[in-house]
């Protein structure tokens, strides 16, 4: 388990995460801006053409490492923290991040999506039509369920 990674990625959709560490080791994230993203893709993208020429969708296949400091010298805003048991970390939408694990531990992680999200995700999913990447959940169906159920429930309000 040391030492054992998670490479550069941002969330499926480009939603939230929390990640909870129940016990164990410390665990090192390295974080960039969601706003800093096209200018991390780009870096990366100098670092190993030949790759995202042969594999265009190369970052969302999870399997990108890059020194953090390499990222850091192309202009890009990176950011680190040590996680420890009984901490969370907060991915915000569209940031890249990765990381390493300093021995054993054990994390709960789990995806969300806040009203501000949704430019968020309609712009994650032209990017997944653009590599045809098939999407984790419909974003339609999402935006459909949230008008109803506000509908609904603002309805229920007035009639009260």
């Amino acid at each position: 388990m040391v030492f054992s990674t998670f490479c550069w990625h941002n969330e499926d959709h480009y939603t939230y995460s929390v990640n909870y560490m129940h016990w164990g080791e410390t665990k090192t994230w390295y974080s960039v801006p969601g706003a800093d993203a096209d200018k991390f893709e780009a870096a990366i993208r100098r670092e190993a053409p030949d790759l995202f020429e042969a594999q265009p969708d190369l970052l969302f296949q999870l399997v990108t490492l890059m020194n953090p400091k390499r990222v850091k010298d192309a202009g890009v805003e990176v950011y680190s923290c040590n996680q420890r048991a009984g901490e969370f970390i907060i991915t915000f939408p569209k940031a890249y991040h990765a990381g390493f694990n300093h021995g054993f531990n054990f994390n709960e992680a789990v995806n969300f999506a806040l009203p501000d999200w949704l430019p968020f995700g309609l712009d994650c999913m032209k990017r997944y039509q653009e590599h045809r990447k098939l999407p984790v959940f419909s974003h339609d169906e999402l935006l459909i369920t949230i008008t109803t159920t506000v509908s609904v429930y603002s309805d229920r309000f007035v009639a009260e």
